[in-house]
């Protein structure tokens, strides 16, 4: 039950912590808005995948002969 608790939490820190990376390099590089929207997009690829892996950890183990 706690994992399922994570899932929100994690579709909302991900893409935020993508986009305050990807602004940290755009000030610095002066490419803004670029890689903040690259941030933006890494950060919502890594929380599906972080989705997609818990959904596979709560069905467990799959028989292969059944």
């Amino acid at each position: 039950m706690g994992e399922f608790l994570s899932i929100p939490l994690t579709l909302a820190l991900v893409p935020i912590a993508g986009v305050l990376v990807g602004w940290f390099f755009d000030r610095r590089v002066g490419t803004f808005p670029w890689l903040t929207i690259v941030g933006l997009a890494l950060g919502f690829i890594g929380a599906a995948r972080e989705l997609r892996a818990a959904l596979r950890r709560a069905e467990g183990p799959k028989d292969k002969h059944a």
